[in-house]
């Protein structure tokens, strides 16, 4: 997630773009991408990405229709 540009030198406090993806035999798969809005600051974890180690107990949907 990062801070959503609105003009080329500055960043909105409130809204973020973010997006979901996957790293798949080599290649990564965009899977959604959008605007969120934060009402209040989020704090720095330090880590742009989650890894799952465990698929158990997720849904697997189709990359393609």
């Amino acid at each position: 997630m990062s801070p959503r540009k609105i003009s080329a030198a500055k960043t909105s406090a409130d809204w973020h773009d973010f997006s979901v993806s996957s790293w798949v035999a080599g290649q990564t798969i965009l899977h959604c991408a959008g605007s969120i809005r934060l009402p209040e600051p989020r704090s720095k974890s330090g880590d742009d990405y989650v890894t799952v180690k465990s698929i158990e107990g997720f849904d697997t949907w189709p990359t393609s229709w």
